[in-house]
């Protein structure tokens, strides 16, 4: 788990880290580009009311499939329009392209609350 205390994740920060499953803390405001590419991560749980925004390729070469990414109940709405979050689709984010469950665009489809 990374500390509730990071605002900030740099750019491949955690690129080729072997990492399965990260719990992003409340107060991230910034993911840069890559930071985690190239792992093994099947489940990302974005803790904070207000998302972070995003770089490209964040979480492209990874083992991510509809339903593994969770975001605070009641949030989804507010997820859904933030900076950054609708470029998803086009930044190659899992091998089989299905993270967002369909190819309508219904932005962040496989998210859950």
């Amino acid at each position: 788990m990374i500390p509730d205390e990071v605002t900030m994740i740099d750019h491949d920060a955690f690129n080729g880290a072997n990492i399965q499953s990260v719990s992003l803390p409340h107060h991230l405001q910034n993911i840069g580009y890559r930071a985690f590419k190239s792992n093994r991560l099947e489940h990302v749980e974005f803790k904070g009311d207000i998302p972070a925004t995003l770089g490209v390729s964040i979480f492209c070469q990874n083992n991510l499939t509809t339903s593994t990414i969770q975001v605070p109940k009641g949030t989804l709405t507010t997820y859904q329009k933030a900076m950054g979050w609708n470029h998803f689709q086009m930044n190659y984010l899992s091998p089989s392209k299905t993270w967002f469950g369909s190819d309508d665009d219904s932005l962040l489809s496989a998210f859950y609350e």
